[in-house]
């Protein structure tokens, strides 16, 4: 027999805070019944008050008579029926508890009551079977039909009991699922930045994991589908309940329907790869929403099979090809000249960036896409170390300029994969990383020693160059002599004084123009007695003199053709005369100098005596615009001069302009650039702003000192390259109005050639490839070092000019206070002008301007503008200076011209 108590303890062990209303209640009425034990129950009582009681009412008070007479059959029939009501009206799935408890109480009783049923009870009792639907309305049940009832009525709330559970077992076991989809998804999206990401990294183990999503997925529905073919079997109908709403006085009764459940689902697709926020669904809506996490593993799969496989495939491919590539050209020394290699092409480059746009495999490819250009161009056959003609010296020099812009070019991919070199985008492609490369250790390996094999090919390259020259020199050398009438033999070499030839010949050629690798034009000296006679010389292929001319009629001791330069359509030499110096003047000469012209055929076009008393040297004519440049010497041992000037002459000799520079050095070459000439010198020291600089600390090192001359002759700026060690440039190649190819050796001129000094400039002197040389910043030596002063330039205007002489002075002009005073002014009183504020302009405005014997300043130019009205400012600014201290000669205030930058800078 179950008591109260042990009703209670069932109660209490359901672990749901569903029932605890219920628990307490139950708790109340056992404790109020031992409060009131004196109290009786009246059984006829309770049955005649049903219709006003609730079930929970009615539920305690026939449990409290029951207490008092537990052998009361109909007590468990009233209990039984009160249970069954109360669990089919509640809500299946929100109360499933409840609704188990509940059914699982009506079970029982209907059981306690079979057990104490008896006719006679029946007979004594008939009245209280009315409310019980056993019989329809009027007629009186028999045992048989009691027992049938109570048996279907337990029978109903057995299966009710399992239906229910089945039915939320299905919906639970789908909700299940759909969580453990939602838990799979976001830890997989939180293991990833993005999902190409995703699908760049998958590997078997991600497989793995989108396969058991799309399981739990699949299972979700399959068993919300088993859920929904269990409400069509077991309609979930609910029930009606009252629900009653008060506005203000007014009470109005409205019914709903609890526990009625037909739901049906939406799938929506997952657009985004981040669900955070959007998780668990309400099964329990009439309608709902889930992700559809199944189309979104099969398009995800499809992706990978499709674009990911394939791309890894053909990245895989690419550097196969590259591989291949590689060994192939690193065994060949010449490759055909139209030999083209795979490498890999846009479209590639759009399927790798749909996935991977800031790619390391990207960058990888464009370092070795153009380090596989840098190789087949190394290939070519003008890297050859065997040739030696003169015939493909300007090819020569263009290839290895490109050679020297695709190395940089190869360098800076080298750079830019190296910096590329990280753990997330390696991780993109891990297995061909691993596979290939060894990691990202491996990488870091591999890129510098990439940087090294490219530096290293291209010094092998240079190797070459360097004995192309010395081929070509060698094969100079071999020359003989061209013959002429009167068994005359003129050397086809240059040949000093000091060489063992000098007494094989009369004819001493002291300099020679080739034409390609021939001869053309001989210039030198005849040995007559104690005099020598200056000559030039024309030569055949066949080594015999198309003509011979002597220059002039004096003869002496120390007359000679220097330098000779032809053209098209002649031919230009420098012929000097000296007096042997004395004793006490070893190397200060007064040289006598002559510029002379010839055509083709030897007939004399100029014969112009030059007002300069310096050694001429250097020699060039620019036959476009009939110009020729010279460049003469003060000597102090060999072909080191302590002054060196720099002069422009007209078709008819005549000097347009003259420079005098104050550079212990040599001239190398002058080239024309952009509206200005450029003079590249090796120097020792050079003097600007009353101050000397160096190439050295011991004085004996040499750097290289570009100045850049106006089409006037005026000298606007001198930029000095100087380096850790000495070095000398010994050919200028103009590549073209950007670009100056300079090539030299480390070591002093006249030294025996070391290494191979390579150098490609802009025409403002900055750097733009360099190969053997660590420049030391122009800062340590002169903030202002490549701004040109007075004290640089001595100038002699053209007869067209207001001639204007300005010597070198003892002191140099200064601004009071000095330099720093002078920076102060410009600072305060520079109004940087709205139109090149607007239009961005910026720079170096470089002017001139004269410091007269009083300090005033006077004829203010501008020789190098910017524009947008700073050319008029800086001329502004300069006429306001106060008065300088003026420059000195001999003790005496002198007129000097000086030249000053103004710097115009937005930042």
């Amino acid at each position: 027999m179950i008591t109260r108590y042990k009703i209670f303890i069932n109660m209490i062990a359901i672990n749901n805070l569903k029932f605890l209303y219920l628990t307490l209640l139950i708790l109340f009425c056992t404790v109020f019944n031992k409060v009131i034990t004196a109290q009786s129950y009246d059984y006829e009582d309770i049955f005649d008050n049903l219709n006003n009681l609730t079930n929970e009412q009615a539920y305690t008070r026939f449990l409290n008579f029951q207490a008092q007479n537990p052998h009361f059959a109909n007590t468990y029939l009233q209990l039984g029926n009160i249970c069954e009501d109360i669990f089919t009206k509640t809500d299946p799935l929100r109360d499933i508890d409840l609704v188990i408890y509940w059914t699982d109480q009506a079970r029982l009783y209907y059981g306690l009551f079979i057990n104490y049923f008896e006719s006679s009870d029946l007979r004594r009792n008939q009245r209280y079977y009315a409310n019980i639907p056993i019989t329809d309305r009027g007629q009186r049940p028999g045992k048989e039909q009691v027992i049938s009832y109570v048996n279907n009525r337990r029978e109903f709330a057995q299966n009710h009991r399992d239906s229910i559970k089945l039915i939320y077992n299905a919906l639970e076991s789908s909700k299940t699922h759909y969580n453990n989809c939602v838990r799979i998804f976001n830890n997989t999206s939180s293991s990833y930045e993005t999902l190409n990401e995703t699908l760049l990294q998958t590997d078997d183990n991600l497989l793995a994991v989108l396969e058991n999503l799309e399981s739990e997925f699949n299972a979700c529905i399959e068993q919300f589908d088993h859920y929904k073919s269990l409400i069509e079997k077991y309609p979930l109908k609910g029930y009606l309940q009252e629900q009653k709403v008060q506005v203000g006085d007014y009470v109005s009764i409205t019914e709903r329907r609890v526990g009625a459940y037909n739901q049906e689902y939406n799938l929506k697709p997952i657009q985004t790869f981040r669900l955070d926020g959007i998780t668990n669904s309400d099964f329990l809506k009439e309608t709902f929403i889930l992700w559809d996490y199944g189309s979104w593993v099969k398009n995800f799969r499809d992706t990978y099979y499709n674009d990911i496989i394939p791309l890894r495939t053909e990245i895989e491919e690419i550097q196969n090809t590259f591989d291949e590539n590689t060994r192939y050209l690193t065994r060949v020394t010449v490759a055909p000249s139209d030999l083209s290699l795979d490498s890999f092409d846009e479209l590639f480059l759009f399927r790798l960036g749909k996935y991977d746009n800031n790619s390391l495999v990207r960058e990888l490819f464009d370092y070795l896409d153009d380090k596989q250009k840098f190789l087949l161009h190394s290939r070519s056959s003008l890297n050859n170390p065997n040739d030696s003609s003169s015939v493909i010296y300007n090819r020569k020099l263009r290839y290895y300029y490109r050679y020297a812009l695709m190395l940089e070019e190869s360098l800076n991919s080298a750079n830019n994969f190296h910096n590329a070199i990280d753990i997330a985008r390696t991780s993109r492609f891990k297995n061909f990383f691993n596979e290939y490369y060894q990691g990202i250790e491996g990488l870091f390996n591999f890129s510098a020693r990439e940087k090294e094999f490219l530096l290293e090919t291209f010094n092998f390259g240079l190797d070459n160059l360097n004995r192309y020259f010395n081929n070509n020199n060698h094969l100079r050398a071999l020359k003989t002599y061209a013959t002429g009438d009167r068994n005359i033999r003129v050397p086809l070499k240059i040949i000093n004084e000091e060489s063992e030839l000098y007494n094989e010949y009369n004819y001493i050629t002291r300099d020679i123009f080739y034409s390609n690798d021939h001869p053309k034009y001989l210039c030198g000296y005849i040995k007559k007695a104690n005099n020598k006679v200056p000559f030039v010389a024309k030569t055949n292929e066949d080594k015999t003199l198309d003509w011979i001319r002597e220059i002039g009629k004096e003869t002496g001791s120390n007359r000679k053709a220097v330098s000779v330069y032809a053209y098209e359509n002649g031919v230009l030499a420098l012929v000097t005369d000296w007096n042997e110096p004395n004793e006490d003047e070893v190397f200060t000469h007064a040289y006598n100098n002559v510029l002379v012209h010839y055509d083709n055929s030897g007939n004399v076009l100029v014969n112009k005596e030059l007002n300069d008393n310096f050694f001429p040297y250097y020699l060039q004519y620019d036959e476009i615009n009939q110009l020729s440049f010279l460049s003469m010497g003060e000597r102090t041992e060999n072909d080191l001069y302590s002054r060196l000037s720099v002069s422009q002459a007209d078709s008819l000799g005549n000097k347009n302009w003259h420079n005098l520079l104050n550079i212990s050095g040599q001239l190398i070459d002058i080239v024309r650039a952009e509206g200005k000439y450029i003079a590249y010198f090796n120097f020792r020291e050079f003097s600007s702003d009353g101050r000397k600089y160096n190439a050295g600390n011991d004085g004996k090192n040499w750097g290289l000192l570009s100045v850049d001359f106006s089409l006037d002759g005026d000298v606007i700026s001198s930029t000095p390259l100087v380096a850790n060690n000495s070095f000398y440039i010994d050919r200028v190649f103009n590549i073209s109005s950007d670009e100056i190819n300079l090539i030299g050796y480390l070591g002093a001129p006249g030294e025996e050639k070391g290494d191979m000094v390579y150098l490609v400039l802009d025409p403002d002197g900055n750097e733009i490839f360099n190969r053997s040389l660590s420049f030391i910043d122009k800062g340590n030596i002169n903030s202002s070092i490549c701004i040109n002063n007075s004290d640089l330039v001595h100038i002699i205007k053209s007869a067209d000019d207001a001639v204007i002489e300005f010597m070198l002075v003892d002191v140099q002009p200064e601004f009071v206070g000095g330099d720093d005073a002078l920076r102060q002014y410009f600072t305060r009183n520079l109004n940087y002008p709205a139109e090149a504020r607007r239009a961005g302009i910026q720079g170096t405005v470089f002017t001139t301007f004269i410091v007269e014997p009083d300090g005033s300043i006077t004829n203010v130019e501008v020789i190098g503008g910017i524009g947008g009205g700073c050319d008029e400012e800086a001329i502004r600014l300069i006429n306001n200076m106060p008065e300088w201290r003026p420059g000195r000669h001999n003790g005496q205030p002198a007129r000097v011209q000086h030249r000053l930058p103004v710097r115009f800078n937005l930042e």
